[in-house]
């Protein structure tokens, strides 16, 4: 009777633990040291575009790094310390559109010696194109106000936009004149 009790409350507490983990919206993972991937989250899957879980779990951690010394780097500081926490990096998805986000661990060590490695991650993507916005609004507002000689502030301008924007490794401003005739006032990357 007491087995049969101690069964059901370990049942009860994996199906608690199950509901928790299925329904946040946070990607949550247990991999082991060396990348398998144990078990994964549906938000983590819907991050990595995979169509299933047994897909992204198919794969070893590593393929869903942008950058795989990013995960060397990570992981090496998590089994020094034990537990990290807001670590910062760039993953990748199954189509090979990259997303930034935030990962934090635990090692969980386990009687036999083995560990395994407990990580959620949130996709931060949105708050750094926003900081990039923000850095760059403040970047504009600080040439405005130090420059009073058109061209240059158009060059400079120009210049902050094309840092700002990843994909934009050109640009140019035309202005027309009182004919309608474009000229050009500013250029980068050309």
């Amino acid at each position: 009777l007491q087995r049969k009790r101690a069964e059901e409350s370990l049942r009860y507490s994996e199906e608690k633990y199950r509901s928790l983990t299925d329904t946040l919206p946070i990607g949550i993972s247990v991999t082991t040291p060396e990348g398998g991937i144990i078990e994964a989250n549906p938000a983590l899957v819907k991050m990595s575009g995979d169509d299933s879980k047994e897909e992204f779990m198919r794969a070893p951690a590593v393929v869903h790094y942008h950058n795989p010394q990013d995960r060397q780097r990570y992981i090496a500081q998590l089994l020094e310390h034990g537990a990290i926490s807001g670590f910062e990096l760039q993953l990748q998805q199954k189509d090979g559109s990259v997303f930034w986000a935030s990962a934090s661990s635990v090692t969980q060590k386990h009687p036999d010696g083995s560990v395994t490695l407990v990580h959620s991650i949130v996709d931060i993507t949105e708050s750094k194109r926003r900081l990039v916005e923000m850095e760059t609004l403040l970047k504009v507002s600080q040439i405005v106000t130090q420059t009073s000689e058109l061209d240059p502030l158009l060059q400079s301008l120009l210049d902050a936009v094309v840092d700002a924007l990843p994909a934009a490794e050109k640009g140019t401003i035309l202005l027309s004149d009182e004919a309608g005739s474009l000229h050009i006032r500013a250029m980068n990357g050309y």
